[in-house]
């Protein structure tokens, strides 16, 4: 019987595995990072008030035109952490008769760092863990580790579409940190674009395959393809 306990609680925690590098990597697909701290805005011995843009007809139009330095440091590393209570027909049980239908909750601390490479390369690095608590009896909660690696690529000539492969680790337990009870690693890859880009609104799509190198048993490798599209206001 616990086997499949074993082989249940991956398919459903498949599910929740997905890569979004076009958040990640929007507020540096720039040349430079705008840095608005007036101590960083380089002088201009032409401009006389080098902190602003000589004046222009259509200054009317456009408002007022502050001229910006760049950050040449490297970026930040950003931790995330999100939490939502959802509703599932199958919260999966030690065997298959137990499944059943219940609310959960799901925590998810992540840490990622996206450095610039060179040529439109990014790094994409992170760690994220993730639990997973039921109610009822029946249904058993898990956490969810998930490191990764991998690259990023910007192509300007395709309208900024974006290209990503990456390592994944993924590590399951069930109450216990230090007692696993599945184990994957994986090389996904994908694109991802901005359809639609306002100052309030976006809209993008993308499309990943994953493929797993190694499990803890040949019986639970799997392949995943998925595609989305995500609207942010």
């Amino acid at each position: 019987m616990k086997s499949l306990h074993l082989l249940l609680i991956p398919i459903f925690a498949a599910s929740d595995v997905r890569a979004d590098t076009l958040s990640d990597l929007s507020p540096f697909l720039g040349s430079s990072r705008p840095n608005f701290a007036p101590a960083t805005i380089q002088p201009d011995s032409a401009v006389e008030n080098p902190e602003y843009a000589p004046f222009s007809p259509a200054d009317s139009d456009l408002g007022v035109q502050q001229i910006l330095g760049s950050y040449n440091g490297p970026p930040p590393v950003n931790v995330t952490f999100d939490t939502s209570v959802s509703y599932t027909d199958n919260a999966p049980g030690e065997i298959p008769l137990d499944d059943e239908a219940a609310w959960f909750s799901a925590s998810r601390l992540a840490v990622f760092w996206n450095p610039r490479i060179a040529y439109g390369w990014f790094a994409d690095i992170g760690l994220a863990q993730e639990l997973l608590r039921f109610e009822g009896n029946r249904a058993v909660d898990f956490e969810n580790f998930e490191p990764y690696l991998g690259v990023v690529k910007s192509i300007p000539e395709l309208d900024d579409l974006i290209f990503f492969t990456r390592y994944e680790y993924q590590r399951i337990t069930t109450d216990s940190l230090s007692d696993s009870s599945y184990s994957a690693q994986r090389i996904r890859t994908g694109l991802q674009k901005n359809l639609l880009l306002a100052s309030r609104y976006q809209l993008s799509a993308g499309i990943d395959a994953a493929f797993d190198l190694t499990a803890d048993a040949d019986a639970q490798e799997r392949n995943e393809y998925s595609a989305d599209v995500n609207y942010t206001y």
